[in-house]
C-alpha cells in the first residue's frame, strides 16, 4: 500500500514539475488586441507618448484614430504634446493638434507647459508651431514668463517668435526683472538687441 501511495505522489510531483517547466518555456505574450491605446507602459509612458517622443507620425495618427487620449500623462505629468515639444518633433505636434480635445496649456508636475518646455530645450520650430496652433505666449510659472525663460536661454530667434506672437516684454518675474533685464544681466547681447528693436517700434 505504501508503495502505491509513494508511486502516486511521484507521478503528481513529476506532473507539477512538467507543468511549471512548460510555463517557464512558454510565457504568455499579450496580443495587440488586448492592449489599450492608453495603457501605461515602461516609465509610465503611454503608446502615444512613446510615439511622440520618437517622432513617429504614422504611429501617432494610428493611435489617435483608435481613440488614444491625447492628454494622457506619464509618471512625470508629461503629455504627448510636451514630449514632442521637448524633442522638437514638429510633425507630431501638428498631428496631435488635429485632436480637438488637446490641452495646449496642460502643465506637468513641474508646472511647465509644452511651450515653456520647447523654449527651455531651445526648440525654435517647435516654439513656432505651438504658437501657430494657439499656445499662450504669456504663460508664467512663479513669475517666470515664457519670454523671460527665452531670454535666459539666449536664443534671439525664439525671443522674436514669442514677441511676434504677442508675448509681453513688460511682464516681470518674482525679482521684478523683465525679459530685457534678464538678457542684460546674463549677457545675452543678441536677445537684448531683439527686445530693444521690438520696443523701439512700439
Amino acid at each position: 500500500m505504501k508503495k502505491v501511495v509513494l508511486g502516486l505522489l511521484s507521478v503528481i510531483f513529476i506532473g507539477i514539475g512538467c507543468s511549471e517547466s512548460q510555463k517557464q518555456q512558454s510565457p504568455v505574450i499579450p496580443t495587440t488586441s488586448s492592449l489599450s491605446t492608453n495603457v501605461l507602459v515602461m516609465e509610465g509612458d503611454t503608446p502615444l507618448i512613446s510615439a511622440s517622443k520618437r517622432g513617429d507620425v504614422k504611429a501617432a495618427k494610428a493611435l489617435l484614430a483608435s481613440g488614444a487620449d491625447v492628454n494622457a500623462t506619464n509618471a512625470k505629468g508629461f503629455t504627448p504634446l510636451m514630449v514632442a515639444s521637448q524633442e522638437g518633433n514638429v510633425d507630431v505636434i501638428n498631428v496631435l493638434a488635429t485632436d480637438k480635445k488637446i490641452d495646449l496649456e496642460a502643465m506637468n508636475w513641474n508646472a511647465d507647459t509644452a511651450l515653456l518646455i520647447a523654449v527651455q530645450n531651445n526648440r525654435l520650430e517647435a516654439v513656432k508651431t505651438l504658437l501657430n496652433i494657439g499656445a499662450q505666449p504669456n504663460y508664467a510659472k512663479a513669475g517666470m514668463t515664457v519670454l523671460i525663460a527665452a531670454s535666459y536661454k539666449g536664443n534671439p530667434d525664439i525671443v522674436r517668435a514669442l514677441l511676434e506672437a504677442g508675448a509681453d516684454p513688460n511682464m516681470v518675474d518674482e525679482n521684478n526683472e523683465s525679459a530685457l533685464d534678464v538678457a542684460i544681466n546674463t549677457n545675452k547681447p543678441a536677445v537684448v538687441a531683439v527686445l530693444r528693436e521690438y520696443q523701439s517700434k512700439k
